[in-house]
């Protein structure tokens, strides 16, 4: 399935979705006063509920379906978007000059790839030993989903846990040793690489682009030349 059929199916339960949520929302009758209590002034089982317990209830779960539904509209249609994206990048790329970027991703592909699984690996390793050396004191290395998450946003500069003193509290040197190496194996080595493979893709595709428009012209210059007077 390709991304425009993607796009067509999500927007239909896009719209399928609204519908609901608006069907939900006219039929939400919020009152001033739930009488859920059978008796306010009651001197034993204050609990107890009135007739209009189950209506109120009712209430809650419709509003509550609401609300979820329309976060899953947000999300679908943030999706929708991504895609019809996606689709314009598709559509432009006939053109030398306008395809260039997926041109330029599909020339380094391959690499780029096996730059993901490299990074990955870097990225797993320093998230677990986080983890272990500092999970305890930090909420950022509490488990290794947020350890990652941690890691990469360290990476680009999101995130610093230098500026936390639960960072280095006992295990400064430690702490120093794994922050700097990290910075310098993912900043300075591994993302000046992802660079490179960009920039020698686009090269590639730019002198692609430009022997495709040479070409073009010449063959324009000499239909010129051969037709007749």
């Amino acid at each position: 399935m390709c991304s425009s059929d993607l796009a067509y199916l999500l927007q239909g339960l896009a719209i399928q979705m609204w519908m609901r949520y608006v069907e939900l929302c006219e039929a939400l009758s919020p009152e001033q006063h739930w009488d859920v209590y059978a008796d306010y002034f009651a001197t034993s089982r204050f609990f107890e509920a009135g007739p209009e317990m189950s209506k109120y209830q009712s209430f809650v779960a419709s509003f509550e379906e609401a609300a979820d539904l329309k976060t899953q509209y947000i999300v679908v249609v943030a999706i929708v978007l991504l895609c019809v994206c996606f689709q314009v990048l598709k559509n432009i790329n006939f053109h030398p000059r306008m395809g260039i970027v997926t041109r330029t991703i599909a020339k380094a592909a391959g690499d780029l790839s096996f730059f993901l699984i490299l990074f990955s690996i870097v990225a797993g390793m320093y998230a677990f030993f986080g983890c272990l050396v500092f999970g305890q004191e930090m909420d950022r290395f509490s488990s290794f989903a947020n350890a990652f998450e941690a890691v990469l946003e360290t990476c680009v500069g999101m995130y610093n846990p230098v500026d936390e003193p639960e960072f280095t509290l006992g295990k400064k040197v430690l702490a120093m040793m794994y922050f700097w190496s990290y910075i310098v194996i993912s900043f300075f080595i591994l993302l000046n690489a992802l660079l490179a493979i960009v920039v020698e893709a686009y090269d590639k595709v730019q002198t692609a682009a430009d022997e495709e428009s040479k070409q073009d012209r010449s063959e324009e210059h000499t239909s010129e030349l051969q037709s007749p007077l």
